[in-house]
């Protein structure tokens, strides 16, 4: 999975990117949000559960997995950091995609992982709240 940190949740600025990631002949599952009111258009296989309804399984469509991938990130924010800036939004979106992605390694292979990609430079305070640091 990936994750970026968006403006808005609006159809504009959705559409665009969930058409660069997610290929048109993907089977896509979405509730009805109007933020996703255009993909019928380059997608077809697209169902939509409408929750506003109680529908949340429509044959084999269903939108809870992504959900609970949601709801683990606002837990990890609201719960561990209570609160976290805008300017540092995506490095916290970065690190629980990591954890996401990684849910079934075992502890060891996520700390090898992490250690391959963290690179040689230093990161020093400065560059962290300056938001270069990233």
């Amino acid at each position: 999975m990936n994750a970026w940190v968006v403006p808005d949740v609006q159809a504009k600025t959705l559409t665009p990117i969930i058409l660069k990631y997610v290929k048109n002949s993907a089977r896509l599952f979405t509730d009805e949000w109007t933020g996703y009111k255009d993909l019928p258009k380059h997608y077809q296989h697209h169902e939509i559960v409408e929750h506003g309804k109680g529908q949340y399984v429509k044959d084999k469509a269903y939108t809870n997995t992504m959900e609970g991938a949601w709801n683990l990130l606002k837990k990890m924010i609201n719960g561990i950091h209570h609160h976290v800036s805008s300017k540092h939004l995506q490095g916290y979106v970065n690190s629980w995609i990591f954890c996401y992605n990684e849910r079934k390694s075992k502890a060891i292979e996520k700390f090898a992982y992490g250690i391959m990609f963290c690179g040689e430079r230093k990161i020093t305070c400065a560059e962290i709240v300056s938001g270069h640091g990233y």
